[in-house]
């Protein structure tokens, strides 16, 4: 059963999320709201699944697309004046 909340986890931050700065993670209460899944239940299928990165600076935050958050300069660039 882990393994098929995980797959349904992945398969909406896949939905919800961007590889953009300020886009790529989702809460813990955001996932399990969303697809009405118990915080814990959702906290170990995140866990288990080797797809579904834990944010390195925050405590509840999964995404896709690795485990550190884009810098908003990433994908602007800085300018100059």
């Amino acid at each position: 059963m882990r393994a098929v909340r995980g797959t349904k986890i992945y398969a909406w931050l896949k939905d919800n999320t961007e590889n953009k700065a300020g886009m790529q993670f989702k809460t813990t209460d955001e996932i399990s709201q969303a697809l009405g899944i118990l915080e814990g239940l959702v906290r170990e299928a995140c866990t288990t699944n080797q797809k579904i990165y834990k944010q390195r600076d925050k405590e509840d935050s999964w995404g896709i697309f690795g485990d550190t958050a884009k810098s908003v300069y990433e994908d602007h660039g800085i300018e100059t004046l």
